[in-house]
């Protein structure tokens, strides 16, 4: 059984525990960190794990999914036992899950059904680093916590087709060539603009950058990567360096909003 090591350090050095709503946008873990949240707050808490845009359905049990409107969502939620954990969309394809609107996240959580509600509200095709299409991200308008994910490899190699989602944006927005490596102080800059991934952030939602898969970094490209980042980055409360892999935090940085 997942210990959840990671969870455990986050919700311990930042209090993630104390919001009820998280919506869990960027590339590079977000489905993987959703779940792992999900699994860990259930062990005390009913906890509900939905999609404002497409998700894989849970690896494990693809059967334990509730498919239905939203009204039903709430009325399944609210019927389970205490310290539970459910995985609900409004449709399901042969391979994803289709979510519901952010309003209609907005209303389920207005209901108290759950105790914890975690939204995958982005899209980027499993890629660590994306530009934003104009009706991109999805996020509810209540979420308190909002976990933006984006992977080490868009720092250790070339950017790619592999490693970047809509790599010919990133192109026309900041210059970024195929084949060229990404400096930490130009993904600060694209990781806080207003324009990528904190549009449509709501302003009073903590917001913390998780750069996943840490055991990709040397200890110098580490340090290096973090002293940038806490330094560059603006319009977040935390930063931390993790492997949802290894189960492992490299770093936490609790930056004061900027």
């Amino acid at each position: 059984m997942a210990e959840y090591d990671m969870i455990k350090i986050l919700d311990k050095e930042l209090g993630l525990g104390c919001f009820s709503l998280f919506a869990i946008t960027g590339g590079g873990g977000k489905t993987s960190m959703m779940y792992a949240l999900g699994e860990f707050f259930s062990g005390t808490e009913k906890t509900l794990i939905t999609t404002t845009a497409k998700i894989f359905p849970p690896s494990k049990n693809c059967s334990a999914a509730f498919i239905g409107s939203i009204n039903e969502c709430k009325e399944r939620v609210m019927a389970l036992p205490p310290n539970s954990f459910i995985t609900a969309a409004k449709e399901q394809t042969e391979e994803k899950l289709i979510g519901y609107d952010p309003e209609e996240i907005d209303e389920l959580a207005k209901s108290g059904a759950a105790d914890k509600i975690i939204v995958e509200a982005d899209g980027s095709r499993g890629l660590s680093i994306k530009a934003y299409e104009s009706w991109e991200p999805p996020v509810p308008h209540s979420a308190q916590c909002q976990i933006v994910v984006a992977g080490a490899d868009a720092f250790t190699g070339p950017m790619s087709g592999a490693v970047a989602f809509r790599l010919d944006l990133l192109g026309e927005r900041y210059g970024i060539k195929k084949g060229e490596h990404l400096s930490a102080v130009n993904f600060a800059a694209i990781l806080s603009s207003p324009c990528e991934y904190l549009k449509n952030s709501p302003k009073e939602a903590y917001r913390m950058l998780l750069i996943n898969k840490g055991e990709l970094l040397s200890d110098t490209e580490l340090k290096a990567i973090s002293k940038c980042l806490g330094i560059s980055l603006r319009g977040y409360d935390a930063l931390a360096i993790a492997s949802l892999k290894e189960d492992t935090v490299y770093d936490i940085i609790k930056l004061g909003r900027r």
